[in-house]
């Protein structure tokens, strides 16, 4: 064999085994498919989880909040000698065009010991906190109001991480912004107890008490201290959580979906929390005259009931809420606690621990979690 042909034979070699090497490098278009079947497979079982500690992370900062609250309650208690109370009612008219105080909220007077006393010392407490109208079944902050500024502050500790909310004119012209925190006012004035043994109308047996600047029904109460929990408030709920109402005018009001951003009107008889909750079984099933229906979550500055800054427990956590017109029980709100953590709420005790709460608690603990001075027994037997 010449030169050449050992040449051409050593050129040949060589370019086979550089095809080879680059058929190596390449990927097929089976291959490659494969891979990014792999990859997704991989990110769907990952996203889950960066979903779930992202959750986990928003619980907590949300169980923090209510921790700063619980702290701010009891230094309210230390410096005042009793718990904030919820303002009701409309108070008389002080001059045109102006009204008296009325429909502050408890989180209101929290703002000092809240590191939040400029905002604090920002709001006109000589004015009503809602513009002269139809109040405060209609209880209305308009630019005007003295106080617009301050109602439309938000205030990040009062607003849970995993809400989304948007300031709306749904309250008024000042677009205030709303609070995911309520706090316990107890059972309504008609619930004659677990057991049906409760004397009616009835005291106020909540965390908090509600005061109405000018109208004295039996069931409201001054400022509410320690010394009054029978209970223990180790054993009574101080607050809880709320989802903040997403519709943005009452035209949406009939296309609500979510019945926990509603509160329809109730009867007045007097009731045990089974049958009240019974009673409101029908109201969500039957859509209970949706004109008197209300929105819940639009304003954390405002006492009005209606507004559902407070709290009851008498129907099952993530349900729906429910209200009072008439007289006698007027101002006061069922609101039931709910929250965008799967499974249930996060709860404030008296004593400052957070827990959280199952939506599927029994109920006779709930209804006893929620009153200071009943007597009643919380375990698992009950």
């Amino acid at each position: 064999m010449g030169d050449q042909a050992r040449k051409r034979i050593v050129r040949f070699n060589q370019t086979c085994a550089a095809t080879r090497r680059t058929s190596r490098r390449a990927f097929t278009l089976v291959e490659l498919l494969v891979v990014i079947a792999i990859i997704g497979v991989l990110v769907a079982l990952l996203l889950p989880a960066v979903q779930a500690a992202r959750e986990a992370a928003r619980r907590m900062s949300c169980a923090n909040n209510l921790k700063q609250i619980g702290l701010a309650l009891h230094n309210h208690h230390d410096a005042k000698k009793s718990f904030p109370v919820n303002m009701n009612g409309s108070g008389p008219q002080t001059g045109s065009n102006q009204w008296g105080t009325g429909l502050y909220s408890w989180s209101t007077y929290l703002l000092p010991y809240m590191e939040e006393n400029s905002l604090y010392e920002s709001i006109d407490f000589s004015v009503n906190m809602a513009d002269v109208g139809n109040v405060p079944f209609n209880p209305r902050i308009g630019n005007e109001h003295r106080n617009a500024a301050a109602a439309a502050t938000v205030v990040p500790t009062l607003l849970c991480p995993s809400e989304s909310y948007e300031r709306t004119e749904l309250m008024g012209t000042a677009k205030s912004a709303p609070a995911n925190y309520v706090a316990n006012i107890g059972w309504p004035a008609s619930s004659t107890g677990m057991d049906g043994t409760r004397q009616v109308p009835a005291k106020h047996n909540g965390f908090i008490g509600v005061v109405h600047p000018t109208e004295d029904y039996d069931w409201y109460s001054g400022p509410t201290r320690a010394k009054q929990f029978t209970d223990g408030l180790s054993h009574t709920m101080a607050c809880s959580e709320r989802l903040i109402t997403t519709i943005a005018n009452m035209v949406e009001l009939d296309q609500a979906k979510d019945l926990r951003l509603v509160s329809m009107c109730a009867g007045s008889n007097p009731n045990t929390p089974q049958s009240l909750a019974g009673y409101y079984q029908y109201a969500k099933n039957s859509h209970n005259d949706i004109t008197r229906t209300k929105l819940v979550g639009r304003a954390w500055i405002s006492g009005s009931p209606l507004v559902g800054n407070t709290f009851m427990t008498v129907l099952p956590i993530n349900s729906f809420n429910g209200h009072f017109e008439s007289t006698g029980q007027r101002l006061i709100n069922m609101t039931t606690p709910s929250s965008q953590h799967p499974g249930g709420v996060h709860t404030l005790l008296g004593d400052g621990r957070v827990e959280f709460t199952a939506e599927d608690i029994d109920m006779r603990i709930w209804w006893a979690m929620g009153s200071r001075d009943g007597g009643e027994t919380i375990n698992s037997s009950n």
